[in-house]
């Protein structure tokens, strides 16, 4: 269990550093971020946010992960059925 635990947080924060990443760059190109004085209130939202991201996405990087892989057997086991089915090739 600590193992798929591991795993699912590792996902996790490899996720979340893309997303952080995308969200701070994103804030910090708004207009209400961006100061030409370069203050550190202007750089602290932007990376409270991001830090956020990655905290979520590592928390919950687990149950994300594994509920994908879930869903990816589903989805593959459903098109198995429905190749194999008589009804579709009629």
């Amino acid at each position: 269990m600590n193992t798929a635990i591991l795993i699912g947080s590792a996902f996790g924060a490899g996720i979340g550093l893309i997303h952080a990443a995308g969200v701070a760059r994103r804030l910090s190109a708004r207009s209400e971020f961006a100061s030409p004085a370069f203050s550190p209130s202007g750089i602290r939202a932007p990376l409270y946010y991001a830090l956020w991201t990655l905290l979520l996405w590592t928390v919950f990087g687990s149950y994300v992960f594994y509920l994908w892989l879930i869903a990816c057997g589903a989805f593959g086991a459903h098109h198995l059925w429905r190749s194999w089915s008589p009804a579709s090739r009629l």
